[in-house]
């Protein structure tokens, strides 16, 4: 008799594992799964995998919404410890969503946002508006789709290309250094107290 053997799906991976049994393993077809197989009664055929989908783009939308209004379509961006995302509102305009890393505190974030503070008023040091929530908040805390709360915050997007999109000239390198040095002594005498 021919048996089907099914695990849970962990709604990240999308996927399951179904072992198609009829005596030998001739017959095995294997998805990848990371949870237990778990059997079910040999006298029926039926497959009870939980095929739940988890869209991340989708989850952190909805939160921007709640917290923001609107309703931007975000695409992932780069980031090394966080989750970035470009988002485009209906109106056109863009900004980037920035889901700190679990276990980050809020004077982190203050942290970033006194530094922008600091170099605003810089000419030549273009640096992104800080956007608050519509609670009139400079970020928001929202427990993600495993249960662990996030810190988020939401800043205009800057016009331009990243650098890795332009080869190394002469030129370029003297426009960076003249603008690292602006943004140097704009911050020489800049205090927070996550530096103490």
């Amino acid at each position: 008799m021919r048996r089907i053997d099914s695990c849970t799906v962990n709604p990240e991976r999308q996927a399951a594992r179904i072992c198609l049994k009829a005596g030998d393993d001739s017959d095995t077809l294997q998805l990848p799964c990371s949870s237990p197989l778990q059997t079910h009664h040999p006298r029926q055929t039926r497959v009870t995998a939980e095929m739940t989908t988890f869209d991340p783009l989708a989850f952190w939308a909805d939160a921007a919404s709640e917290h923001w209004g609107g309703r931007a379509v975000l695409r992932p961006l780069y980031g090394e410890y966080d989750l970035n995302f470009h988002a485009r509102e209906d109106d056109g305009s863009e900004s980037v969503l920035k889901v700190m890393r679990v276990g980050c505190t809020p004077d982190e974030i203050d942290f970033q946002i006194s530094l922008i503070s600091a170099l605003t008023p810089v000419a030549g040091v273009p640096v992104p508006q800080v956007l608050n929530t519509a609670a009139g908040r400079s970020h928001a805390e929202i427990t993600d789709a495993d249960g662990q709360s996030r810190l988020v915050w939401r800043v205009a997007m800057l016009p331009g290309e990243t650098l890795d999109k332009h080869a190394p000239t002469s030129s370029l390198a003297g426009e960076i250094g003249a603008m690292t040095a602006r943004m140097l002594r704009a911050l020489s005498d800049f205090r927070h107290s996550s530096l103490d």
